[in-house]
């Protein structure tokens, strides 16, 4: 049965083709599934790379929070201490401002100041006593702290006696059931810097912030982005759950992967890698396999040429052999690279 123009035509060419053609596709058609298998087993190697850092981050986002919390329990502690003074139960202000001071050496570069119940400040540690002070500079934290009986954590301010960016505790103090003090013990945000400072050597960007999202410590550039805004996508990402990961641009507009928790006080806890970073060791994976693979191809290649050329060569001596065969010259046996060559020449 005679096979159609058209289909016979389209196999043509294939049949047409030299042999070394015809090796070369088997070597492509050979490669082409190892390739795509390799593809997509890289691809698979960065997800699992990606969920590796993933929890990685996670997991150190979690110990500086616990870090954080710690911090802020031990200033609350000794506020909360302090609150139960006999001498502020007497309103000796003068020997409660020693007993303070004494106070603040377990926290070191912290102060305090004592509010009214209208958030009028009549003692600060920073100044001598009887030193004429504005009001406090969050009057609603102090109205929250006696709302609810129990310490508030303020959110980054500017002091109005230290005149600098501090957060702070407000601890409440009752007197016959009724408000009479409140102990402002301040957050310096130079101890919480102390805390990321030197845990981390990947060069990750770790950041705390306040309720509002405004950095209280960060590395690198603390001094720069202290009582700054956090960066768009981080600030949505907790706006819209506690605890997560993120894929966004820090604020000096790097790609990064972003873990953050939300520390029990309401502040939060960020560290991002940089994608530059991530990506450098999963290139040179990729690139590395890229040049095996190429090394690969070419020997490949070559060794298809190689035996084609042999082939090719064995065939020409058939050729020739037949020739004489058929113009009744004499026929020396011709030499054959391949078994089939070999019986050919045997038939000749």
């Amino acid at each position: 049965m005679r096979l159609k123009s058209g289909l016979a035509g389209s196999w043509v060419p294939f049949k047409s083709r030299p042999l070394w053609q015809q090796l070369a596709l088997l070597v492509v058609a050979t490669a082409v599934p190892f390739l795509v298998v390799s593809l997509f087993m890289f691809n698979r190697l960065v997800a699992i790379e990606r969920d590796n850092i993933r929890r990685e981050l996670m997991v150190n986002a979690k110990t500086v929070a616990a870090l954080v919390d710690n911090e802020i329990a031990t200033h609350a502690a000794i506020a909360s201490t302090l609150a139960q003074s006999a001498a502020l139960r007497k309103d000796d202000l003068a020997a409660f401002w020693l007993e303070a001071k004494n106070a603040l050496e377990f926290v070191p570069g912290a102060w305090m100041a004592v509010s009214d119940s209208q958030g009028q400040i009549v003692l600060n540690t920073l100044k001598p006593l009887g030193t004429v002070l504005p009001k406090h500079a969050a009057f609603d934290v102090i109205q929250r702290a006696f709302a609810e009986r129990q310490p508030q954590v303020g959110n980054l301010l500017i002091g109005p006696v230290a005149q600098r960016l501090t957060g702070f505790v407000e601890v409440p103090v009752f007197r016959d059931g009724k408000p009479a003090y409140s102990l402002s013990i301040s957050l310096v945000p130079a101890r919480f810097l102390a805390l990321i400072s030197h845990q981390f050597t990947h060069g990750e960007v770790v950041a705390i912030v306040d309720a509002k999202q405004f950095f209280v410590a960060r590395v690198p550039d603390h001094d720069k982005r202290i009582g700054t805004l956090a960066s768009d996508g981080w600030r949505a990402a907790m706006d819209s759950a506690p605890e997560g990961w993120v894929e966004n641009a820090t604020v000096e507009g790097n790609m990064s992967l972003t873990a953050y928790t939300r520390a029990s006080a309401g502040w939060s806890v960020g560290i991002a890698r940089l994608e530059s970073d991530i990506a450098k060791p999963l290139m040179a994976i990729f690139w590395a396999g890229a040049l095996a693979a190429g090394l690969l191809a070419l020997l490949s290649f070559a060794f298809a040429a190689w035996i084609a050329h042999r082939a090719s060569r064995c065939m020409a001596l058939l050729a020739s052999a037949a020739e004489d065969l058929r113009d009744g010259r004499p026929l020396s046996r011709p030499a054959a690279a391949f078994a089939e060559a070999a019986t050919i020449a045997t038939v000749l």
